[in-house]
C-alpha cells in the first residue's frame, strides 16, 4: 500500500504550495511536515490529519487511506474560494491499527490509520462534550472487561482525559501490552502504583508501577455488532 506522505506531496504539489505555506494555513509546525512528506511518520496523532486535509482542501479518506476522490468542491471558479460547508457536519475520527487486549494484552509494534469513523460534530460536542482532535478509535480483544465491553468492540478513546482515580474504563500500556481496565491509585504507595480491575470476576486484579505504564485515555463511547 503506498505510503500516506506519497499522497501529501501529490496534493502539495496540486496546490503549488511549499512546507511553510502549508504550515501557516494548517497549523502544525513546519518541522512536522517536513518528516511527514519524507515518510518518517506512519501517521500523526489526533486531529493532525484533518488540519493538512483541510488546509491541502483534499479529502481525510484519500490523504491518509488513498480511498474515495482526492479533491473536494468549492463554491465559485477558483479553488481559493471558501467550501461548500466550511462549518463541517461532521468530523472523522482515525481507528489506528493498535488493538487494547482485554486479557494478556497486545504489543505495539507500529501505530498506523486502518480505517476512519465519520461522528456527528454535533454529538461528539453537545452530547459527549468531546473535542475531535483528542479522540482515537481502537480494537478491544480479550474477555476481561466483559460483560461491560466485549471482544471485538471498537472503543472511543479520549486521549486527553488520564485522570486515574475518576470512575470509568481507560485504555492504556501496563508495561507488557495495550489492555483496556479500570484504575485505582493504590494509597501511600511509593514508588507510585496503579491498581488494574477487571470487570469479568473470572479474571483478577493486579498491580503495576504507575512509572512503568502510559495512559492512553479514557474510552467513552463503544460500538458492537448485535
Amino acid at each position: 500500500m503506498e505510503h500516506w506522505s506519497k499522497r501529501l506531496v501529490l496534493a502539495l504539489r496540486k496546490r503549488d504550495m511549499d512546507y511553510p505555506a502549508l504550515a501557516q494555513r494548517s497549523g502544525v509546525s513546519l518541522e512536522s511536515i517536513k518528516k511527514y512528506a519524507q515518510g518518517g511518520v506512519d501517521a500523526p496523532r489526533g486531529g493532525i490529519p484533518e488540519k493538512l486535509a483541510k488546509a491541502l482542501r483534499v479529502h481525510l479518506s484519500w490523504l491518509m487511506l488513498g480511498e474515495g476522490p482526492m479533491e473536494k468542491e468549492h463554491v465559485g471558479n477558483t479553488p481559493d474560494l471558501p467550501e461548500s460547508a466550511p462549518d463541517r457536519t461532521t468530523v472523522d475520527i482515525p481507528e489506528y491499527d493498535v488493538r487494547a487486549g482485554m486479557g494478556n494484552g497486545f504489543v505495539v509494534d507500529a501505530e498506523t490509520i486502518k480505517d476512519l469513523w465519520t461522528f456527528s460534530r454535533r454529538y461528539l460536542v453537545d452530547e459527549l462534550r468531546l473535542a475531535a482532535r483528542n479522540l482515537v478509535v481502537i480494537e478491544l480483544i480479550g474477555d476481561s472487561m466483559a460483560p461491560t465491553l466485549h471482544s471485538g468492540d471498537r472503543a472511543l478513546v479520549d486521549m486527553s482525559d488520564k485522570r486515574v482515580g475518576t470512575p470509568g474504563i481507560f485504555a492504556l500500556w501496563d508495561g507488557d501490552g495495550t489492555v483496556a481496565k479500570r484504575l485505582e491509585r493504590i494509597p501511600n504507595a511509593k514508588p507510585e502504583k496503579i491498581r488494574l480491575i477487571s470487570d469479568n470476576p473470572l479474571h483478577g486484579t493486579y498491580e503495576v508501577m504507575a512509572e512503568d505504564t502510559n495512559i492512553i485515555g479514557r474510552i467513552v463511547w463503544f460500538a458492537r455488532r448485535m
